[in-house]
């Protein structure tokens, strides 16, 4: 065995990672998974814990807040976690970069250690920075959401088929407490 040391870029981990507290509602059960392979994430929901996992070197960490809505390790519904999986799994999938790195291995240890962002396509965004992500599109986000099967999903979308609406938030960006009848309708406060 040995010692593995990541040297990384943006955050302490090569990874995105989001914690949330998850109240716990029996007409939800007490666990959820989903995965988006193309995205490199992963999103599990056990009890009154949910984490976001993605493979992405920590570019999420690092061109966002906490993560979206800056909810991180706040208490959300098992519809509000719904919700927030979709969008980080939309995210990923957004992902049009990945990190350079070198390997150094010795008799005792394996060190990684990101050296660069590497974009996918020569994209530069106004400012000159080159793009990490491509552009956010609330109706690809409608397909995210009915993807991964957000319970009343179609109460976030409008007459043109964006995704517009939210659960999470309101319009001062304070979380929605959703309450019991509503859960149960999937629909929000």
């Amino acid at each position: 065995m040995k010692k593995i040391t990541f040297n990384c870029l943006h955050t302490i981990h090569p990874f995105t990672l989001y914690v949330y507290q998850v109240d716990e509602d029996p007409e939800y059960g007490d666990f959820d998974i989903s995965t988006n392979v193309l995205g490199k994430s992963i999103c599990v929901r056990f009890g009154g814990l949910g984490f976001a996992f993605v493979a992405d070197g920590g570019l999420q960490h690092h061109s966002g807040d906490l993560d979206p809505f800056d909810l991180a390790f706040k208490k959300l519904h098992p519809i509000q976690f719904s919700e927030i999986v979709a969008r980080i799994h939309y995210k990923a999938a957004l992902r049009d970069a990945t990190h350079s790195y070198i390997q150094n291995e010795d008799l005792e240890s394996f060190t990684f250690t990101q050296t660069s962002v590497s974009p996918y396509s020569n994209t530069t965004l106004p400012g000159g920075a080159m793009q990490v992500f491509k552009t956010w599109s609330n109706r690809e986000l409608t397909q995210a959401l009915l993807t991964y099967r957000v319970p009343g999903a179609e109460r976030l979308i409008d007459d043109n088929g964006s995704a517009v609406f939210t659960r999470l938030v309101d319009e001062n960006g304070n979380i929605i407490q959703l309450s019991a009848k509503a859960s149960k309708d999937g629909q929000g406060t």
